[in-house]
């Protein structure tokens, strides 16, 4: 999406969020009582459960999120410099899992990069 409204002067930013203290837990344990049947058993119903049953310990601050996702949309203060990013990562649960699909990435082209490469069409 970046690419194609970059044309209209337009920004997309994409943010991955960790866990931040806001009133997410509180919604989960009203919503646990309204939650689907089809839900049941998934990671979305585990997660709930999780966060209504009082073990979910946010790392992040909600407000330092705030005014670090405002400065780089803005492009002033910690932002000043990186307009021209597209991908965000706050958090230092979201850091965590995001080493984790790079290390996953990197691991399946260590092993298949060569035979991803091997399969481009004769010239």
């Amino acid at each position: 999406m970046a690419k194609e409204v970059a044309a209209f002067n337009v920004r997309a930013l994409y943010i991955t969020l960790g866990g931040f203290n806001t009133n997410m837990p509180t919604a989960a344990v009203a919503g646990e009582q309204q939650m689907d049947e089809d839900y049941e058993g998934s990671t979305v119903h585990a997660l709930t459960n999780v966060m209504a049953g009082g073990k979910f310990v946010p790392l992040g601050d909600k407000d330092k999120a705030a005014r670090v996702i405002h400065d780089v949309v803005i492009g002033s203060g910690v932002g000043a410099g990186h307009e021209a990013e597209v991908q965000l990562v706050l958090g230092t649960d979201a850091v965590q899992r995001a080493e984790e699909v790079r290390d996953k990435l990197q691991h399946t082209l260590d092993i298949f990069g060569d035979l991803a490469r091997s399969v481009g069409r004769d010239s």
